[in-house]
């Protein structure tokens, strides 16, 4: 179904019925981001995915201001794609209830795909008097709830003031695929260590081709709490500004064509314009390795032969 450009003022845009495979149930914005879902402020969800092989594709996605505020949430059946959304500015109020979690996409289901979304200006903007603000969150995949098999490719994430880019926990999560990310760890002080955070046991599973941006805590990945383990993780042929991969390797295999201390001012056109293409100089040119790596880019670009880290593949 093709949704027409305009704004809609909507809240939780339930789908219930199941596609099958080879003919998913297709929500499109008939033009990239002209159609604007903008979640009432006392709403807390915009698309709620109740069923299987559901496709939410190309919308933009804005608002609601309570807590548990959620931009997508794939949180029933199984085998959902969530493609080329802008979802950005969610949750953005002053609350001290400790789990408000404003979340872009909050996954609690299986084998579902997030690709080639841009997703900034999540979370709270503060505390009403003092609070811990290290619930909110780019994405959250959630292990305890069902999320497993997850295919997260392409997205590039910043400006997100609080919490995480991108969570995964509790639970056991099993076969996660983070592949070709641009994020950006930049933010205020209310931002905690790393672009990613493990907090639950990872398994038979894959962190390659990403950059990852000026993180607080000197690490790309945040693991040093929770009970987290690692067992058959490969982290290979990303790209950080930053010394460290993880603060405890917990039988991580952490292979040495990761790059580290990379110069941050050249690795993108525009940081401060929002622009995380690659710069002509960029030290994330030709870091990555075709294996796993998708086959087009955020702007819809092929890859070809030379395989760049993050999000945007420089022009070959």
């Amino acid at each position: 179904m093709f949704v027409a450009d305009g704004t809609y003022n909507e809240c939780r845009v339930a789908i219930s019925n199941s596609g099958t495979s080879s003919a998913p149930i297709t929500f499109q914005s008939q033009n990239k981001w002209g159609a604007k879902l903008v979640i009432p402020p006392s709403c807390d969800t915009g698309f709620d995915l109740t069923s299987s092989f559901i496709v939410v594709k190309n919308f933009d996605i804005s608002g609601a201001a309570i807590p548990s505020s959620v931009g997508i949430w794939p949180h029933q059946g199984s085998n959902h794609t969530v493609f080329g959304n802008r979802i950005h500015n969610i949750g953005n109020f002053a609350t001290d209830t400790l789990n408000a979690a404003a979340v872009g996409i909050f996954v609690q289901t299986s084998n579902d795909l997030i690709d080639s979304n841009v997703i900034f200006g999540i979370g709270r903007t503060g505390c009403a008097s003092s609070c811990d603000m290290a619930h909110d969150h780019g994405m959250y995949i959630d292990g305890s709830l069902g999320a497993s098999g997850t295919i997260i490719q392409n997205n590039l994430l910043y400006n997100n003031q609080a919490g995480f880019n991108i969570q995964l926990f509790p639970g056991t999560l099993n076969n996660i695929q983070i592949i070709n990310n641009t994020i950006d760890g930049t933010s205020s002080s209310h931002n905690v260590t790393g672009c990613i955070v493990q907090g639950g046991n990872l398994t038979n599973s894959r962190i390659a081709n990403n950059i990852c941006y000026n993180p607080n805590g000197g690490v790309m990945i945040h693991n040093g709490c929770c009970g987290d383990s690692g067992s058959n993780v490969l982290i290979d042929h990303n790209i950080t500004t930053v010394s460290g991969m993880v603060q405890l390797n917990n039988t991580y295999n952490i292979t040495s064509d990761n790059i580290f201390n990379a110069n941050g001012p050249v690795l993108f056109n525009n940081v401060g314009t929002s622009d995380y293409h690659l710069a002509s100089n960029s030290p994330a040119i030709g870091v990555g390795v075709s294996n796993g790596a998708p086959a087009i880019d955020l702007d819809g670009n092929a890859r070809g032969g030379r395989i760049d880290a993050g999000a945007y593949e420089f022009p070959h």
